[in-house]
């Protein structure tokens, strides 16, 4: 199934309030807030550590039809998480605060998550979904829990957030796109391992 190639939006002249009644989740609104943020030219100013400042800009791809989403569902025998659906039905996939050099966080568009979820099969059999990109590793979507966001690097582990889909993207706004999982790990995330890609005790319960 072609899911078509994206296009960019303009963030300060799109309105992406849609039909989406059955969910209750507040990407909308954070989107929103993000979008008053930015210029013209889908820009805004960031600050750095030590007082530096620089612009970033985004690039906000249309709409997925719902019936896109599903597709990559049945395809993978998975059920994707509830916000993510939402945000696929608002945005096909992004490009969030491009700095240039490389750094930037992209969200996968459907195409790139069918093409990238083809050649992981092992991955894809322990429910992690890709959806987007680092420069330094890659998010996936665990999609046989709630709390669901993994990252992976060029190790053989996998990194888990104890975070949905929609409070991983937000924390990354608030983070004016910077890596905040990385700011401090140890409280963030524990490595489960790549071999068995198996619900942990503490994934469920919590840890100390």
């Amino acid at each position: 199934m072609n899911l078509g190639l994206p296009f960019i939006y303009n963030l300060g002249l799109l309105d992406t309030r849609r039909n989406l009644s059955e969910m209750h989740s507040n990407l909308q609104t954070i989107l929103d807030g993000l979008r008053k943020r930015a210029n013209s030219k889908n820009e805004i100013l960031i600050q750095l550590s030590g007082g530096e400042v620089e612009i970033a800009k985004f690039e906000l791809n249309p709409p997925a039809r719902k019936e896109e989403v599903d597709f990559i569902s049945k395809k993978y025998n998975v059920n994707l998480p509830n916000d993510y659906v939402e945000f696929m039905c608002i945005h096909n996939g992004a490009i969030l605060f491009d700095v240039g050099f490389g750094e930037f966080t992209e969200i996968y568009y459907l195409n790139k998550v069918d093409e990238y979820s083809e050649i992981m099969p092992d991955t894809i059999s322990g429910g992690l979904i890709p959806v987007a990109h680092y420069p330094s590793g890659t998010i996936y979507l665990d999609t046989t829990r709630e709390k669901c966001v993994f990252t992976h690097d060029s190790s053989s582990d996998f990194s888990f957030m104890s975070m949905n889909f929609e409070e991983w993207l937000e924390a990354l706004i608030l983070a004016n796109g910077k890596y905040f999982w990385e700011w401090t790990p140890q409280m963030l995330y524990r490595t489960i391992d790549n071999r068995e890609l198996m619900v942990k005790e503490w994934l469920i319960n919590g840890f100390d």
